[in-house]
């Protein structure tokens, strides 16, 4: 092994002169500096992260009770939905073509997870356990459709006697007036509305709704009618 020695002196006018000398020495044992193991570990470290992160991409889905373990390559419902139908037997394939259904994912208390925000939530809190349902589109569209009515004008027209002898009276017709009132006005808290005369033609069915639709002002609306 080789040393570089610096030195300097003064010639013989004065001046500095600046020299370097080489020597040869023996390698000692303090001279070997041994390998750094730290890349090896950061290394290690690397694996043990991947092994992690793909642990944690792996969600248990449910299925008619079939679970199934599925390796997601992130994480959020789409891509949920995507490895799932990967791994549907033919039958489910044919029952999605055929009856016009959708996959959708719930969590273990049977709601439906509809936003990635919420989907992530879940995936934290409920160890990324779920169920996968087929759902009618039709039924969907249903649902969508459905609304509350809260504040509702019900108008009722009850005919009961009729002036061609060839029709029976309907006796019960009363009873059923009275059982609806119950319902729509007591109950339901709803603006509710009968004709009294249990007697009537065409023309004054036409003048009882006419009368109604003045009382209760329904062109304009006034009373916020949500439901007629």
């Amino acid at each position: 092994m080789r040393n570089f020695n610096i030195g300097c002196c003064r010639n013989a006018s004065g001046k500095m002169e600046y020299f370097l000398k080489l020597e040869d020495r023996a390698i000692k044992k303090d001279d070997i500096v041994e390998e750094d193991d730290t890349e090896e570990e950061e290394e290690e470290e690397e694996e043990d992260d991947i092994e992690k992160e793909e642990e944690a991409l792996t969600a248990r889905v449910i299925l008619h009770e079939r679970k199934i373990l599925i390796k997601m390559k992130e994480l959020t419902v789409r891509d949920l939905l995507y490895q799932y139908h990967n791994c549907l037997e033919p039958k489910d394939v044919r029952k999605i073509g055929n009856e016009n259904v959708k996959l959708q994912v719930m969590d273990m208390k049977d709601s439906i997870i509809e936003s990635e925000e919420v989907g992530m939530k879940d995936f934290k809190s409920n160890g990324l356990t779920f169920k996968i349902v087929l759902t009618p589109l039709q039924q969907q569209r249903i649902l969508e459709r459905m609304k509350i009515i809260k504040n509702a004008l019900v108008i009722m027209v009850a005919i009961s006697e009729y002036a061609d002898i060839k029709w029976s009276s309907l006796k019960h017709v009363h009873n059923d007036c009275e059982n609806f009132q119950q319902l729509f006005k007591n109950e339901l808290g709803y603006d509710f509305v009968k004709n009294e005369n249990a007697k009537m033609n065409k023309e004054d069915v036409h003048k009882f709704l006419s009368k109604s639709i003045v009382h209760f002002n329904l062109y304009a609306n006034t009373n916020d009618y949500d439901g007629l």
